[in-house]
This record gives structure tokens, C-alpha cells and sequence, in this order.
């Protein structure tokens, strides 16, 4: 849309709120229904999830082990040139420094 998400936000609650309330009860039923297929698959997932756990403790232990060893800290290198401005640059950042940093 190319619009603000804050204008999109209002333009769609001022659409629901003169939606007639026929058709409201249709897109609650089928919010509904998500809600209900959600909370079965998350019921199944979690199932399944548990069970992987019972039948693999030795990758449960590897898992926690690797979540609470130190990591070393490296350092992010956000340049990756360093380069001299022409004339356009100049025109455009100013005169101030010789050479910038590019990401």
C-alpha cells in the first residue's frame, strides 16, 4: 500500500467497525476455527516434542550443555572499505574528511 502502518491499522478498524455484524460473525467463526486447529497442532507438537526428548536424552543433555557454554566474543566488523571521496562525494558530504568508512 505504501502507507504508514498506523494509517493501514486505522483504516482497517474504521472498515470492521461499519462492517455489518452478519458479516463479523462469519470471519469470528473462521478465527475460531484457526484458534482450534492452532491449539491441536500445538497440543501434537508438543506431544511429539516431549517424546523425542524421552527417547534422546543424550541429545537433550548435548542441547543443554551447548546453551550454557561461553561462547567467545568476536567482534563485528560493520566496514568493509575504507575509500576516498570524488569530487560528486565531496559536492555531497562535504570537505570535512579525506576518507570514509563504507559499509
Amino acid at each position: 500500500l505504501g502507507k504508514p502502518a498506523s494509517e493501514v491499522t486505522k483504516v482497517a478498524s474504521e472498515k470492521w467497525q461499519n462492517l455489518p455484524e452478519v458479516d463479523k460473525c462469519t470471519y469470528k467463526d473462521m478465527s475460531q476455527k484457526a484458534k482450534a486447529k492452532y491449539e491441536e497442532l500445538y497440543q501434537s507438537y508438543t506431544r511429539e516434542l516431549e517424546a523425542f526428548h524421552k527417547a534422546n536424552p543424550e541429545w537433550v543433555a548435548e542441547q543443554k550443555r551447548k546453551a550454557t557454554e561461553k561462547k567467545p566474543k568476536t567482534t563485528l566488523n560493520l566496514f568493509n572499505k575504507v575509500v576516498q571521496l570524488n569530487s560528486e562525494g565531496v559536492q555531497q558530504a562535504g570537505d570535512e574528511f579525506q576518507y570514509y568508512f563504507v559499509l
